[in-house]
């Protein structure tokens, strides 16, 4: 009796994982947010922007909508530490009415020379409602082992993620910022409310941009990404995203060897180079935009696509 009591208390608490993540604040629980939109067939973005926190605080979308003729539906998918890897699981799902799509990156992304999707995320998409085909697992090539798992597998391992909730609801009262309400909005999740950090510039990283050599690893990705893109007549655009040189050091050279690298190995692919579009105060930490500064990005990116790309 007491064995099958416990069973039954663990079966529950297992049962109720996915509601329990898709409810409780997390880093991941933008998972759902795009997720959801990517399967609204009534209202279909004719423009995606993906990618981390940098375009989710420095991209606004609605502001490159008011730019542009007609005003069409931007959406701005972006999510904390998405990579090229972890935005590709949802190129299968980009609608049928989207011709543009945006891949927002670290101005370094493509120095990296392995992919990979932490398992949160994993099991944050999954338990979010994410299902992976076979576009993707081919896109992929080595797609996280848990999207082969049982659901009921995956919410067993994601009692973990509890802990990101805890971690982020208590945030807002023990952190020295200040934070808005619009983390799960669909066209400017900035949830800074004030332009500088308390404790600027706030440096979480040792990042480094001395050195600037270019891995195969995500170029071929991108590739793959571009021609799965193409065949569907969606334009593929890669942003570098800002730099603040008040605390990186950018050297020319390399930057434009860098730059140029890129170019010739992603060819076809609309690459905008955003590395030193903003001055210092229109950062609000070491690497982030605030509000002047995604104002900003946005309208250069708005008058890129009225150029029509490249």
């Amino acid at each position: 009796m007491y064995l099958s009591v416990v069973a039954g208390i663990i079966v529950i608490m297992i049962s109720l994982q996915p509601l329990m993540i898709q409810k409780l604040p997390n880093d991941f629980s933008r998972h759902k947010v795009i997720i959801d939109a990517l399967k609204d067939e009534k209202n279909q973005p004719e423009i995606i922007f993906f990618g981390n926190s940098l375009s989710m605080f420095g991209i606004n979308t609605k502001i490159i909508s008011d730019e542009l003729p007609g005003k069409p539906v931007v959406y701005n998918l972006s999510s904390v530490g998405q990579s090229i890897f972890e935005g590709a699981y949802f190129i299968s799902s980009v609608p049928p009415k989207t011709k543009q799509v945006f891949q927002c990156v670290d101005y370094s992304i493509f120095t990296i020379s392995r992919n990979y999707l932490q398992d949160g995320k994993a099991m944050s998409m999954i338990l979010n409602g994410y299902k992976i085909d076979s576009l993707t697992k081919n896109l992929l090539i080595y797609p996280h082992p848990y999207f082969d798992q049982n659901k009921w597998v995956v919410a067993y391992e994601a009692r973990s993620n509890l802990r990101s909730s805890l971690h982020k609801y208590l945030r807002k009262y023990l952190d020295f910022e200040k934070f808005d309400t619009n983390f799960h909005d669909l066209y400017f999740p900035h949830i800074y409310l004030d332009e500088r950090h308390p404790k600027y510039p706030n440096i979480s990283d040792n990042k480094s941009y001395d050195s600037l050599p270019v891995s195969d690893t995500l170029i071929s990705l991108a590739n793959r990404i571009h021609t799965l893109l193409t065949q569907r007549n969606i334009q593929y655009h890669i942003v570098l995203m800002p730099v603040n040189t008040e605390i990186y050091n950018l050297n020319d050279s390399i930057c434009k060897a860098y730059f140029s690298e890129l170019k010739k190995r992603l060819p076809g692919i609309d690459i905008i180079d955003l590395s030193s579009a903003l001055k210092p105060e229109l950062f609000y930490d070491a690497i982030h935009a605030n509000k002047k500064g995604a104002r900003q990005l946005s309208l250069l990116i708005a008058d890129r696509i009225k150029q029509g790309g490249e």
